[in-house]
């Protein structure tokens, strides 16, 4: 099982849009950043995904916490990754991911497919 923590003030947004996905192995949890940090630290979340209003701040904390090989910026105000730079990023090892609140729709399920392959989940 795949534990995808999701957090920012559109986290039950992301939880519903990730959960309609339907990808069996993976479990979504709505956390508090600060929870999620601490999650993926004890090895009991594999990823985590935050949102906000600029995307930048999404993953302030957690990025303190786990350092900056670990955390990446797929949506911005400035700039948005490609796929083909989404999918690096998930095979280079990032597990947080910060998304722009208006680019959740576009960014996510990108994301969530590539983790699913890389999980290799049906």
């Amino acid at each position: 099982m795949t534990r995808i923590l999701v957090g920012g003030y559109k986290r039950a947004d992301l939880k519903r849009l990730i959960d309609k996905m339907s990808i069996e192995g993976i479990e979504v949890e709505e956390s508090s950043d600060m929870d999620a940090a601490q999650a993926l630290i004890e090895k009991r979340a594999d990823y985590y995904i935050g949102v906000c209003a600029t995307g930048s701040s999404s993953l302030a904390l957690v990025r303190a916490l786990l350092g900056n090989d670990k955390c990446i910026l797929l949506s911005i105000v400035t700039k948005t990754l490609k796929p083909e730079e989404i999918k690096k990023a998930v095979n280079d090892g990032y597990v947080c991911f910060g998304i722009m609140d208006t680019n959740v729709e576009k960014v996510t399920p990108v994301l969530i497919n590539y983790i699913k392959e890389k999980e290799r989940l049906n």
